[in-house]
């Protein structure tokens, strides 16, 4: 594909975990591939493909074509959650979610232990 028919986007994505990014771009649909050795992972989607390394999600498509990037971006940060949620949830808590809000609350006897620690009568 000639130069001129191709787009490119640079989306700044910090600290990400190659193994959620890959569930989450799975998630949307594309496939990935994890490169270990050069710390990078690679993904496509149709005429759609891109790679992360470092801090930086680089995407090609041709021109023309739409990326929603904030689809991916939203997709990762359902995998986080999840993650988040399991680890959470292992130890006791519960998740409650109202709309796009989710909170973690700690078990009760989890509370008063940590009301009680501190205090000498």
């Amino acid at each position: 594909m000639p130069c001129h028919t191709v787009q490119q986007c640079n989306v700044e994505l910090k600290n990400a975990d190659h193994e959620l990014l890959a569930a989450g771009l799975q998630a949307e649909g594309y496939t990935t591939t994890n490169h270990e050795k050069q710390k990078q992972l690679s993904f496509a989607k149709g005429s759609v493909c891109g790679y992360h390394k470092g801090d930086t999600l680089h995407i090609e498509s041709p021109q023309g074509t739409t990326v929603d990037v904030n689809a991916i971006r939203r997709a990762y940060s359902q995998q986080v959650v999840n993650k988040r949620e399991k680890e959470f949830t292992a130890k006791g808590w519960t998740k409650t979610q109202v709309g796009n809000k989710i909170e973690f609350t700690k078990p009760r006897a989890q509370q008063q232990q940590q009301a009680q620690v501190g205090f000498r009568k």
